[in-house]
């Protein structure tokens, strides 16, 4: 008496479990495109504010010295950044006292901290996008300490 109507249920949704499967094949990559694309956006806006203090701290450091060494300026950079503790970010970022053709106010020095950030999701769009990094750029201006 049961089996009937647990033969007509099966029946009337027997097409519909492969429907679900091929459906969620479909969407599955764009979802997890957009989930990597918000991270890359969470993780570009953390860096975006670790090198804006970096600069900050080097412009800082700058205006207490007579002739900063770019060596020391791009350590101090790096720890104000907090990616390593240490002071060596490797290539990845630069410190200069120039900032892209901007010259300072006088009495006041320019530091400008250079950052490459390495994109989660380059990869997976990398005939989209014509690189896998973005560049993190921030200058700042600091009055000068020297006496």
């Amino acid at each position: 008496m049961g089996r009937p109507i647990v033969v007509c249920v099966r029946r009337s949704f027997a097409g519909q479990a492969g429907q679900s499967l091929v459906e969620v094949a479909l969407a599955l990559p764009v979802l997890l495109l957009v989930l990597l694309g918000l991270a890359d956006l969470g993780r570009a806006f953390y860096y975006t504010t670790a090198v804006a203090s970096a600069a900050r701290q080097g412009a800082a450091y700058a205006a207490t010295i007579a002739s900063p060494d770019p060596t020391t300026l791009k350590q101090k950079a790096c720890a104000a950044t907090g990616f390593d503790p240490s002071g060596n970010c490797g290539s990845a970022l630069t410190a200069s006292t120039t900032c892209d053709g901007a010259t300072p106010p006088p009495g006041s020095v320019n530091v400008q901290v250079t950052y490459d950030l390495q994109l989660i999701s380059g990869f997976l769009v990398n005939r989209v996008l014509p690189s896998q990094t973005l560049t993190l750029r921030a200058c700042a201006t600091y009055p000068s300490l020297r006496s």
